[in-house]
């Protein structure tokens, strides 16, 4: 059940004060004010504005705090700056108490930007952790320190990449960014079901030899899918490129492999010598198969299940993690190096 002030403007500097009205008011109705984070949202697109505006009710159920949603109008020239204020309750689960959140939207054009983190600051709940959310990933550049006050930044990296250049470049603008490494990115947290089919194929009986003997790993991708770069940096950061005087081939096919998304094969050898290639692919949007082919045939290995969850969804598992994604990081490096792109 939810209970909802709908956005009206209020000025920059009554914004503090309005708010504090609305709480007094609420104070009767058994209202709890609840904070456990500041979130800033920042986009270029005023769609992307408009659609999650309403999204922001169920956000604060599961991270309740003050939310800034902040719009740099691509198509806007105007540097003054527009607040709108929303408060909002609802009984969470079997709670008998509300809990009452808070949102602010700021709006401008490109020349405002500059202007948005002075502005935004203030408006901060203290002693709180900040996450800053960037929409598109070209914000990454001119953020107008913004990055300074975020405690976590979280992004979504292009799906794909037009060059190897283009992919050090992201790859160097993360790393700007990133205060203490704490930075997440959507698009690697959506390939954890592909870690995991790639890690099945090393668990239980077998597993232990397969990755003893393994010898190459080959991603095949007609194109620079982020996913691909993702997970061939994850697979050279996490196996050493030489262990016991064996060398690990680490190769990316561009003119084969299914047309659109990309496959992983890993080659290894079996007891007796004989070679073996595991390999994961999609099947369709919403599945990844993994399979073992070698001297008997193919043998299924797992299926599963990979339906991409909502922007919102995404978005609240990326708010229950503070701490740096060192894996992360470290995957984005070695796919740099992969490339044969400068350590970013």
């Amino acid at each position: 059940m939810k209970a909802e002030i709908a956005g009206y403007p209020v000025p920059l500097s009554r914004i503090e004060s309005e708010l504090a009205a609305i709480w007094r008011r609420g104070e009767g109705e058994g209202g709890m004010r609840a904070s456990t984070m500041n979130l800033i949202v920042l986009t270029t697109r005023r769609e992307f504005f408009e659609t999650f505006r309403h999204s922001v009710p169920e956000i604060s159920a599961h991270h309740p705090g003050r939310v800034l949603l902040v719009l740099c109008d691509a198509e806007s020239d105007t540097a003054s700056i527009e607040s709108t204020l929303s408060a909002f309750c609802q009984i969470p689960g079997d709670s008998a108490r509300q809990i009452c959140c808070e949102q602010i939207n700021l709006e401008t054009g490109r020349p405002g930007l500059e202007h948005l983190q002075g502005i935004a600051t203030p408006l901060l709940l203290p002693d709180l952790p900040v996450y800053f959310w960037i929409v598109e990933s070209d914000l990454l550049t001119g953020l107008a320190g913004f990055e300074s006050i975020a405690d976590r930044i979280i992004v979504k990296s292009p799906a794909r990449f037009e060059s190897q250049e283009a992919f050090v470049r992201f790859s160097q603008r993360i790393r700007a960014v990133s205060r203490e490494g704490r930075i997440s990115d959507m698009r690697w947290a959506g390939l954890t079901p592909w870690r995991e089919a790639v890690a099945h194929f090393f668990d239980g009986s077998g597993g232990r030899e397969r990755l003893d003997a393994l010898y190459a790993v080959n991603i095949k991708s007609r194109e620079l899918w982020t996913g691909a770069l993702l997970l061939g940096g994850w697979l050279r950061s996490r196996l050493p490129a030489v262990e016991s005087g064996r060398e690990i081939r680490f190769s990316l096919q561009r003119r084969s492999g299914p047309e659109q998304g990309f496959s992983v094969h890993l080659l290894t050898r079996d007891s007796d010598g004989g070679r073996v290639e595991c390999r994961v692919s999609g099947r369709g949007a919403e599945s990844l198969y993994a399979e073992i082919a070698g001297r008997h045939g193919i043998r299924p290995s797992k299926s599963i299940s990979m339906r991409p969850p909502s922007t919102v969804r995404q978005l609240c598992d990326e708010l229950d993690y503070l701490n740096a994604d060192r894996i992360y990081l470290e995957s984005l490096t070695a796919a740099v190096e992969w490339q044969g792109g400068a350590s970013p």
